[in-house]
């Protein structure tokens, strides 16, 4: 990649003539670009940034490259910010061998050459591999090359995991091998404890997954709208949260096992949670008002991917892709109640998420199809990178 900059030192900081050194440092779509003047200019600096539009990368710096675009009727509208998900075997992909890609090396970009941003979920040189991809806008036409194989004496440009969540304030993987759970939005909300579960890949959604024996992940964040973070909502009425589910305790009369607490029954906040059943789910702003909604698939041994759409005063609860339900709520207000996930479910959970904004119907149905569908995605044949040739007469 090349940095053109002009007019950099003006004002007459430095005289005509003057050394310097300078250094860059490029993270979030911002270039810090910092000049230091040499000999009589000893220890003067200039401090310039400037805004990227897109980072691109040399293609030809890699050795191998494989074309991934989605499966016709797969993508029906445009998606805006979209994590697709990116499995990687050597079973499924043909003349994929993990000997020849590493995975500091694995790269993403568009067909123009914009490096998108991305995070490994899981990566296991035995099996399959995760990998969250993140589309600027996903159509049905989108071609995303992975490139990997990195060539000697080269450079690897990257994007911070975090911006592989661009409108997402919370993402926990549940793929750690053990102790506090992460996240990966770039707020660091991460676990303060670790919930008294176990990692396991039994029947995992995605990479791998943890089980819950009761006891709440607690997070340590009390303001999600919070102008201190490093993302934060914009409307605290206005956001969607989406995770796996599986009980494998029955949920009886007064049980209220939740997929997310952020406040308490009657008072300020919000919360996702089961009410009695398996099968009984609600999701509540502040105050008393509730309603219960119907599921059409239990979650008692079963996994269940549930998206909770919090809409001014409307709620919209979907499983698995669907819409079951939208109802009036009393609109969230802001509180300081500690952010719990899993409160007081005994069983496994996965792919944990909040999401800035109101996700829609079209988006909802493609997160779940991501998660799920293995031919949401069609996979090329890797092949070796063609080089740069140089031809002078």
């Amino acid at each position: 990649a090349s940095l053109f900059v002009t007019n950099l030192v003006t004002g007459g900081t430095y005289a005509p003539g003057t050394d310097y050194t300078y250094a860059y440092a490029i993270e979030h779509n911002v270039c810090t670009v910092t000049v230091t003047g040499m000999g009589d200019y000893d220890g003067i600096s200039i401090v310039r940034t400037f805004s990227i539009d897109e980072i691109c990368f040399t293609a030809a710096d890699y050795t191998y490259s494989m074309d991934i675009v989605p499966t016709v009727g797969k993508v029906t509208a445009p998606l805006t910010n979209f994590p697709v998900l990116v499995r990687l075997s050597e079973s499924t992909i043909q003349g994929f061998r993990y000997e020849r890609c590493k995975a500091d090396e694995l790269r993403f970009a568009l067909a123009d050459g914009t490096l998108l941003a991305h995070e490994i979920d899981y990566w296991n040189e035995n099996g399959e591999s995760t990998v969250w991809v993140n589309v600027p806008e996903l159509t049905a036409e989108t071609v995303i090359r992975a490139y990997w194989g990195f060539k000697p004496g080269k450079e690897p440009l990257a994007r911070s995991i975090s911006e592989a969540w661009a409108d997402y304030v919370g993402v926990w993987h549940f793929s750690e091998e053990g102790g506090i759970v992460h996240d990966s939005s770039g707020n660091r909300y991460h676990s303060a404890n670790d919930g008294g579960g176990t990692v396991s890949n039994v029947n995992a959604k995605v990479g791998l997954a943890r089980t819950a024996n009761g006891t709440a992940f607690l997070t340590g964040v009390t303001d999600l709208t919070s102008a201190s973070a490093a993302k934060r909502i914009s409307r605290v009425e206005s956001f969607s949260i989406s995770g796996w589910m599986l009980s494998t305790a029955p949920i009886g009369s007064s049980q209220y096992p939740a997929m997310m607490l952020k406040g308490e029954w009657t008072k300020n906040g919000w919360y996702a949670c089961f009410e009695s059943s398996p099968t009984k789910f609600n999701g509540v702003g502040t105050g008393a008002t509730r309603t219960v909604v119907t599921l059409p698939t239990s979650v008692y041994n079963n996994w269940a991917y549930l998206t909770v759409v919090f809409n001014g005063t409307s709620c919209s609860v979907y499983e698995d892709g669907a819409l079951v339900q939208t109802y009036a709520i009393n609109q969230v207000s802001n509180s300081s109640y500690t952010l719990r996930l899993a409160n007081a479910l005994t069983g496994r959970i996965d792919e944990f998420r909040i999401q800035d904004g109101v996700q829609s119907a079209t988006y909802v149905s493609a997160d779940y199809a991501t998660q799920t569908d293995p031919d949401f995605l069609t996979y090329g044949q890797p092949r070796i990178t063609a080089p740069t040739i140089l031809i002078v007469q």
